[in-house]
């Protein structure tokens, strides 16, 4: 009788932590991410089918892998939303984070796969994964603790010198950030260098460190990557940069019709693929731009296919439900209760609001073409797994923020 009951009870409490995880999960974040997410597996399909078989492959190679790393990445987005936020606080958890990914990228500078002239991936025979792109949910960890951490130091500490003053009392993280914008500029990944060095300016303007400090640093950023562009476009100019053909990718952007068939060859057939849609699209698998033309069609240029299948209608879909929950996670942070709540949802909206500029920038030629994918969207195990655990930790900060934590309320 007492084993019946012992079993009654457990089976009803996890009834009751399930309807809980339930009633707790926010919608208007977790829908979207599922919504987009089940959008970009389709057009992933139909826009790697081609080049799967021209392959040698299946049809369905691309789709199958796309589909194992949703599954991967959706087991990581609940566990992480089941974790307590100051979990992500903890020094343990801190160091081995900082540790790992900046190993990791010391190890692709020296001994990374290179693909298109950048040396970013490891190998694991089975799978290739791209650090930096796991360095974005670290980067955003590690900076929202430490302006939450450190913030009434800098309030204290106004001016240039108070503001290094406080960096220099606790040096770890910032000086990690700047090795890892180092690597990048090295590898070379001019777009993981931007979308890093972006986003840190912006979680800066939501620090609370005084304006005209956040201001000045603001406008560093933009200089020095204002200023890396036009230093490569030099060395270009020089020749020293003939041979590497992610440089001269980034480049194409500035007039691709003279080297239409050469390395302004993508973007051109982007601006097809976009022409060629219309309003409505030409239908779903229909695409021409991706019979060959359009080398990088189910990746960094998804979104050239979604326009020319879809049509500007499918675009605007898209995109209205994708910054829906970009514009969500900032207002969301705007009313959080607390300090590194705030931070931690300025960062997430962030990345998602830079990596879609970026993208759309390059697929549309008003930006350089930089490789950055369009989550949710984009094929890729990296890209998957980071825009999953964005949204684990979106969820995770939701969920304190509104419930606070079954034992005790987030506190700061």
């Amino acid at each position: 009788m007492s084993t019946e009951k012992t079993h009654k009870s457990k089976t009803q409490g996890l009834a009751s932590a399930i309807k809980r995880a339930y009633r707790e999960l926010n919608l208007s974040i977790f829908l979207p991410y599922m919504v987009l997410s089940i959008i970009g597996l389709i057009m992933v399909f139909s826009a790697s089918a081609y080049r799967a078989i021209s392959e040698g492959n299946d049809v369905t190679y691309y789709v199958i892998r796309q589909l194992i790393f949703m599954v991967l990445g959706l087991g990581v987005t609940l566990l992480i939303y089941r974790l307590r936020v100051t979990v992500f606080r903890s020094q343990a958890f801190k160091k081995l984070a900082l540790v790992v990914i900046s190993l990791a990228l010391v190890f692709v500078l020296i001994w990374g796969e290179e693909i298109n002239g950048a040396k970013g991936w490891i190998d694991l025979y089975v799978i290739s994964i791209q650090p930096i792109e796991f360095a974005k949910p670290v980067l955003v960890l590690l900076l929202a603790d430490y302006f939450s951490r450190y913030q009434e130091d800098f309030a204290k500490n106004t001016g240039w010198k108070g503001f290094f003053r406080v960096v220099g009392r606790h040096p770890i993280v910032p000086a990690a950030i700047l090795l890892w914008l180092g690597i990048a500029v090295s590898l070379p990944d001019i777009g993981g260098f931007g979308l890093l060095l972006v986003i840190a300016s912006l979680m800066v303007l939501g620090s609370g460190i005084p304006s005209k400090l956040v201001k000045a640093l603001t406008g560093i950023a933009i200089g020095a990557y204002a200023l890396l562009v036009l230093g490569v476009r030099l060395a270009n100019h020089l020749g020293w940069t003939s041979s590497n053909y992610r440089i001269q990718r980034l480049l194409s952007f500035v007039n691709p019709f003279p080297e239409a068939q050469g390395i302004g060859h993508q973007l051109v057939n982007s601006y097809y693929a976009l022409k060629g849609g219309g309003f409505f699209g030409r239908g779903l698998g229909n695409s021409v731009q991706k019979l060959g033309y359009l080398p990088e069609a189910h990746n960094d240029f998804i979104m050239a296919i979604v326009g020319e299948e879809l049509g500007l209608l499918g675009l605007v879909f898209i995109l209205g439900l994708y910054f829906y929950l970009t514009i969500y996670l900032y207002y969301r942070a705007q009313k959080a209760r607390t300090v590194y709540i705030q931070m931690l949802l300025i960062g997430i909206a962030s990345y998602f609001l830079i990596q879609a500029v970026i993208n759309l920038g390059g697929v549309s030629g008003l930006l350089p073409i930089t490789g950055i994918t369009f989550p949710f969207i984009s094929y890729g195990g990296s890209s998957v797994l980071t825009t999953a655990i964005m949204v684990g930790l979106a969820l995770s900060a939701s969920r304190a923020d509104r419930f606070g934590h079954p034992k005790r309320r987030q506190s700061k």
